[in-house]
C-alpha cells in the first residue's frame, strides 16, 4: 500500500450508456456490464487492462451533475475515514468490504469535493509509467490549495509543496521526492472537485472528438499552458475530465510530475 496514492477513478453518472458511448469513442475503451444491487456497474478498460468504472445508482439520485471519483489507497480505510472526519470532512458512505475491489469509502473533504479512500484486493496496481489513454494524474481545483495541502498531506502522510510554473502558483503532495497529486485554486465561484487527468498523444483531436460525441470543451488545446498540450472537456452527463499530452514541454511540469509513483 502507498497512502495518498490515487490508484482508481470511477465515474457517478446520471446515465450509463451515454457514457459508454463517449468514452469508448474518445479513448478506445472497452466496457463489460456487472450486476449489482444498487444500479448499474460497468468495468472500463484499455487493451485488456482496467482503467476505471461508471456507475449509475438505481434510484437515478446522485445529489450532484455526473462527476469521477477519485479513489487513494490507504492501509486502513477505518482509522483514515475516521481521522478525515476529525478534520471536517464528512463521510458519505461508511467503510465497506465490496467483493473484488476491496474495503472502501466516500467521504466530501472541508471544501465539498467528493473523494474515495480504498485497501485494494491484492494491494496497490503496479507503478508504471501510464500509457496513452490512461491516467496519468490527478487535480484538486479548490478555493484553497494550502488548506487542502494541510488536509490532505496530513490525512497520507504527505508534504505539501508550493511551485511556480508558467508565472502560476501549483501545488503538489509529496513523499520521498514522489509526486502524488496537485492542487489547483478556482478563481470563480465553481464546486471544488478532484479532476482526473488523461494521457493522449493529441489534445486538440481529443478535444474535437469530444465534441462531436456530444461533450462540451471546457478548456480548448489552444488556452492550455503550453498551447496545443492540454484540454478539460465535460461529457454529455456532464462530468468533467482532463488529457494531458505527456511529456509537457514545460520542465517545471515535469519536475512536479515526473516522480509520480
Amino acid at each position: 500500500m502507498t497512502p495518498g496514492r490515487a490508484v482508481w477513478n470511477e465515474l457517478v453518472t446520471t446515465d450509463l450508456e451515454s457514457a459508454k458511448r463517449f468514452y469508448g469513442g474518445l479513448f478506445g475503451w472497452t466496457f463489460r456490464d456487472i450486476e449489482i444491487r444498487r444500479g448499474r456497474y460497468t468495468v472500463a478498460s484499455r487493451d485488456g487492462e482496467r482503467v476505471g468504472s461508471i456507475f449509475q445508482p438505481r434510484d437515478g439520485s446522485i445529489g450532484n451533475p455526473s462527476q469521477w471519483v477519485t479513489y487513494f489507497s490507504v492501509e486502513s480505510v477505518d482509522d483514515t475515514a475516521h481521522a478525515a472526519e476529525e478534520r471536517g470532512a464528512k463521510v458519505v458512505l461508511r467503510p465497506v468490504d465490496v467483493p473484488g475491489r476491496g474495503r472502501e469509502a466516500l467521504l466530501v473533504d472541508p471544501e465539498g469535493a467528493p473523494f474515495a479512500l480504498i485497501r485494494p484486493t491484492g494491494g496497490d496496481p503496479p507503478a508504471r509509467e501510464p500509457p496513452v489513454n490512461a491516467w496519468l494524474w490527478v487535480e484538486l481545483w479548490c478555493h484553497s490549495p494550502e488548506a487542502a495541502g494541510r488536509f490532505y498531506g496530513g490525512l497520507f502522510d504527505l508534504q505539501p509543496r508550493a511551485l511556480e510554473i508558467a508565472g502560476t502558483q501549483y501545488h503538489v503532495l509529496e513523499r520521498a521526492e514522489h509526486s502524488y497529486a496537485g492542487f489547483i485554486q478556482l478563481l470563480d465561484d465553481v464546486r471544488p472537485n478532484w479532476l482526473p487527468v488523461v494521457r493522449v498523444a493529441d489534445a486538440e483531436m481529443v478535444a474535437t472528438r469530444a465534441a462531436e460525441l456530444g461533450g462540451r470543451v471546457v478548456l480548448s488545446p489552444s488556452d492550455a499552458s503550453p498551447p496545443g498540450s492540454a484540454a478539460i472537456v465535460m461529457d454529455p452527463t456532464g462530468a468533467a475530465v482532463a488529457v494531458q499530452v505527456w511529456p509537457v514541454p514545460v520542465p517545471e511540469v515535469r519536475a512536479a510530475r515526473a516522480g509520480k509513483p
